[in-house]
This record gives C-alpha cells, structure tokens and sequence, in this order.
C-alpha cells in the first residue's frame, strides 16, 4: 500500500490508511446531498418553506471542505509513520499540510 506520492505505508498504520476510502465515500455523499437540496431547492421551493435551505447548504458545503482539507495524502516526512506531533501521532498528513511542512524543512 502507497501514499499519493508512492511511498509505502509502513504496517502500523495500513489499517487506517485503509479506511481513507470510507472517509473519501462519506465527502462524496455530502456533495451528493448538497447537489441533490439545490435541485431540489430549484424545482420545489415550497418543499424548504420552513427550513432554512440555506444554512443547510452551507453546512453540508463546509463539511465537505473540511474533511477534504485533512484528508490523508501523504506519509508523515517527519516520523515516517511512527507518529509525531506534526501529525498528531496518525503517521499521516493532508496534502497541504505536507507541503506547508516540507517547505518548512
């Protein structure tokens, strides 16, 4: 099992690693829903008469943003996957928090 960039998930943390599709599917069904209130929004109005469609749709909006912000991309380049606080002891870090971290080196 590799990282986005190809290195190889070390054993201790392959199980988490793993689980990045579960989190990857939960962001797609966020987006979904969020596409699917705006059609529905679009088409049957009164349906959102006593809701508040808007706040709704930003909740699911940023929701989604923010769990593809921290999405695991990158082996940890500090601990090498043995965990550290850079990564919060996971091994891993999110493609900008990888770039902010190397550009920190």
């Amino acid at each position: 099992m590799r990282d986005d960039a190809g290195e190889v998930i070390p054993a201790r943390i392959e199980a988490v690693w793993k689980r990045r599709a579960d989190l990857i599917k939960a962001v797609r069904m966020m987006s979904d829903s969020a596409s699917l209130l705006e059609k529905l929004h679009e088409e049957a109005p009164a349906l959102f008469a006593h809701t508040q469609y808007d706040v709704a749709l930003a909740w699911l909006d940023s929701a989604a943003f923010a769990l593809r912000q921290g999405m695991p991309s990158r082996l940890c380049p500090m601990c090498r996957g043995i965990g550290c606080r850079v990564c919060r002891s996971s091994g891993m870090l999110s493609k900008e928090k990888y770039a902010a971290c190397v550009s920190d080196k």
